[in-house]
């Protein structure tokens, strides 16, 4: 296993305090992911070397809010409302959905065709495809990306063949005019920024990511590590990542899309793989048996920890009904403690909830006992927290098994 830098471990070891007396433990940080990406990507040198300096336990934080339906089975409104910057997207809803999604807005990216008003779709008939909200303001400001196709032959090593052609920019010309024309219509045009041109050429050249279409929310991302680059960056509801197109308030799931779902995908591996969202393990010596792993990148499939939750090895999925303050003297306790992982956003949630679940034990006079009656606990009194691995989702020992779900992958929509 390889470590993160010391800045990154002192996030962790938070994690580790919370869990003495309840059994000898060690911790792994596994920072070295195998994603599945081009040899041309890349992270600028600035990006790297600013990331590197001061404490991440103190820099303020915002979280991008796709519009995936996984949302729906969530309770992460208070978390995404409790970042200092909110990004949301297109024609998103709140009203119905703050439990799940929150109500915060400070940062609101629509793509070019979005219009404000009652078309909704620049081009289309009135109403075919929802619109705008114009009761919600950002507090900052909407961001539009007016996106040119990616030359074909666009080469990140050789920047002039990714140089949009004449016809392309004069396209995009017209485009940034009818955009502005628009907003201003409904008064908004003070607080509309056109995403510079430079974040798209940037993610071609200095990124080298060069599918023909990047969509907003990968734009987004670029935008976000180059404009705020003091800032954490978090991201829920990007379901596409696991092949799932569709929005929360929709009973109808989206059939394609321009972009490449794959290519976007295994760009935010990559993401993950170079620290720019990580990801902290956290592994019961008792894992150390196991020698299967020994040399190898453990964690292959990074895709399979849930953003906004904490994944949690389990011989059965834990329900609402099963609120008991778990003794393990007395009633069957399920959750594995030997193995858990989640993003940096994740723990301290997860944290915050553990330390009440033991608070709760000392008022009530419970023998917590093993770590394992306080984990189901906290997962049963707070769902949204938690994501679980199966027996039928991995092989082998079905108290070590996440293991083999983080090496070899599984299937998310299961979890």
């Amino acid at each position: 296993m390889q470590w993160l830098g010391r800045t990154a471990v002192r996030n962790v070891i938070v994690v580790l305090i919370s869990f003495v007396g309840c059994g000898t433990k060690t911790l792994a940080v596994n920072h070295k992911f195998k994603a599945s990406s081009s040899s041309s990507w890349s992270v600028p040198e600035e990006i790297l070397r600013f990331r590197s300096q001061g404490n991440a336990t103190g820099r303020p934080r915002i979280v991008l809010v796709g519009n995936g339906r996984g949302l729906l089975n969530t309770a992460h409104g208070a978390t995404i409302d409790s970042h200092d910057i909110v990004g949301r997207y297109n024609f998103f809803k709140l009203s119905g959905f703050e439990k799940q999604v929150g109500s915060k807005v400070d940062l609101w990216f629509l793509g070019e065709l979005r219009e404000p008003g009652p078309l909704g779709y620049r081009g289309t008939p009135r109403g075919n495809h929802g619109h705008m909200n114009l009761n919600i303001r950002p507090s900052r400001k909407y961001v539009v990306p007016v996106v040119y196709p990616t030359p074909k032959g666009c080469d990140p090593l050789k920047p002039s063949k990714c140089k949009p052609s004449k016809k392309a920019m004069l396209a995009r010309s017209h485009t940034v005019t009818e955009v502005k024309k628009a907003y201003k219509k409904y008064k908004l045009d003070s607080r509309l920024e056109i995403m510079p041109l430079a974040i798209e050429q940037m993610l071609q050249t200095r990124w080298g990511y060069t599918e023909q279409y990047p969509s907003t929310g990968l734009l987004s991302v670029i935008y976000c590590l180059h404009m705020f680059p003091g800032y954490d960056i978090n991201m829920v509801g990007f379901d596409f990542m696991n092949g799932q197109l569709g929005h929360y308030w929709e009973k109808i799931i989206k059939r394609r899309t321009v972009h490449s779902m794959s290519g976007e995908g295994n760009f935010y591996k990559f993401l993950m793989s170079k620290g720019l969202i990580e990801l902290f393990l956290w592994l019961d010596i008792g894992c150390m048996r196991n020698r299967e792993y020994n040399w190898q990148t453990l964690v292959s499939h990074p895709e399979v920890v849930p953003l906004p939750s904490i994944l949690i090895q389990a011989r059965e999925k834990p329900t609402e009904l099963s609120t008991t303050w778990v003794d393990k003297t007395r009633h069957a306790c399920y959750v594995a403690g030997a193995s858990m992982a989640g993003t940096v956003a994740a723990w301290p949630e997860f944290f915050e909830a553990f330390k009440l679940t033991i608070d709760g034990y000392v008022d009530r006079g419970l023998c917590i006992g093993e770590d394992q009656a306080v984990i189901q606990t906290t997962c049963t009194r707070h769902l949204s927290l938690c994501r679980f691995v199966l027996p039928g989702q991995m092989q082998g020992d079905p108290w070590f098994g996440m293991l083999w779900a983080l090496h070899h992958g599984v299937n998310v929509d299961t979890l």
